[in-house]
């Protein structure tokens, strides 16, 4: 019984001491580095705003649409 007493506070020590080691080094294990993700950039890249207001300049009424092949004019 004494032996089985003895072990177990053995093991909590142990456990408390490398818990009380680890505490300085958790900020630096929990700090994720974070970046951004970007994919290809489109030659025709659209602005929405831009695509309506050059083809209402051209006489378009209805403006123009954006898609990934670029600025589409509506008639």
């Amino acid at each position: 019984m004494k032996a089985c007493v003895v072990l177990a506070l053995l093991l909590v020590a142990f456990a408390v001491a490398t818990s009380a080691a680890d505490l300085g080094h958790t900020e630096a294990s929990l700090r994720v580095r974070r970046e951004t993700i970007r994919g290809p950039e489109f030659p025709n890249r659209c602005v929405f705003y831009q695509c309506t207001a050059s083809c209402r300049q051209r006489g378009y009424k209805s403006g123009g649409i954006c898609t990934l092949t670029g600025c589409h004019c509506l008639r």
